[in-house]
């Protein structure tokens, strides 16, 4: 069986605007133990109960995987989330590519109407109010937070405006930032050459959906126009890489920020976004707690018992290991 490679990371639930005593697991268990919609069955008994649409345009998020009922009352919950998308046409070529033709015919060759595209999964495990996850390009740990949100809020154990926030963890003794560097994705001509430094290749590989170097020029004021007479210079197989430094300041004083308002605020930016320079120096990646790990895959997704088996694995040695204060002992 393949295996691939995965980034779990590390969550912890934003409790300091909620009640005493909250407790992310036990909410979610509790909820899932409840009749669903217009249904006289419990949540966890049938998929179809666990569906919602987030964004209104036809996709649905799914809490599709659970894990075994039977572990609920003990400290873990986990589970697989799923972003899907109706069938639609897709342009295709419906015949060999060794025939003998001079030029081969596209299609728009239809997947059929019952047929929902996975659009990404994420895996994550809760522990009290403790998150392990991966995530993939699609199914990212805000798009685990808005779901949460939503059954909360449907279940009326949240009240309107009441939000799920599953924050980054800094590693590290840095206490304030007062400085850091972004380092958005490449832009690029076509695909990295094999020469690519490490740093661009490990820029190119970065995981998940952001910001370019493209996207962040035309924030500063680049024009359209401006950006494609620079990007028309590019050799093949060239590209755009760029680190742009970000300063907190008031007049002539370097201002710091919190470490817990930080830790917000850049809880949905993949590894390796950003760099940190504040009472310490932290190049070369954002210090989040995170691991990479090797899990068997089914076809070309993760096994879904494998992913999950390790976020709790992962949990438990942070834990041993003093990262964070998870308790396992009920």
């Amino acid at each position: 069986m393949a295996k691939r490679t995965a980034t779990i990371q590390y969550r912890y639930f934003k409790t300091s605007d909620l009640w005493e005593g909250v407790n992310l697991k036990d909410m979610v268990v509790e909820i899932l133990r409840r009749t669903g919609r217009g249904s006289d069955r419990a949540m966890f008994q049938e998929a179809r109960l666990r569906k919602i649409d987030l964004d209104q345009d036809g996709s649905t998020v799914l809490l599709n995987q659970l894990s075994s009922q039977e572990t609920w009352d003990g400290p873990v919950f986990s589970g697989q989330l799923v972003h899907v998308k109706p069938g639609a046409d897709l342009p295709g070529i419906s015949s060999s590519l060794d025939e003998s033709v001079a030029s081969f015919e596209l299609q728009n060759l239809s997947i059929g109407d019952q047929v929902q595209i996975v659009n990404g999964v994420l895996y994550f495990a809760v522990v009290g109010n403790h998150v392990g996850l991966i995530e993939d390009n699609k199914a990212r740990g805000r798009t685990l937070e808005r779901y949460l949100t939503r059954i909360l809020q449907d279940s009326e154990e949240f009240e309107p405006g009441q939000t799920i926030v599953l924050n980054a963890k800094l590693e590290g003794e840095l206490r304030k930032i007062d400085k850091l560097t972004m380092v958005p994705k490449r832009s690029a001509s076509s695909n990295v050459s094999p020469d690519a430094s490490e740093d661009s290749r490990a820029m190119a590989d970065a995981d998940g959906e952001g910001g370019s170097v493209l996207e962040v020029l035309g924030v500063l004021g680049w024009s359209a126009s401006e950006m494609a007479d620079l990007t028309a210079q590019l050799p093949p197989e060239g590209w755009l890489e760029g680190r742009f430094h970000v300063m907190f300041k008031q007049k002539r004083k370097r201002l710091s920020v919190d470490r817990a308002a930080f830790e917000e605020a850049i809880r949905n930016l993949s590894p390796g976004a950003i760099g940190l320079n504040g009472g310490g120096s932290e190049q070369g990646g954002l210090k989040t707690l995170s691991e990479r790990t090797h899990i068997d895959t089914i076809g070309t997704l993760l096994d879904p018992e494998e992913a999950m088996a390790a976020i709790v694995k992962t949990l438990r040695k942070w834990s041993a290991r003093g990262d964070v204060d998870i308790r396992f002992d009920n």
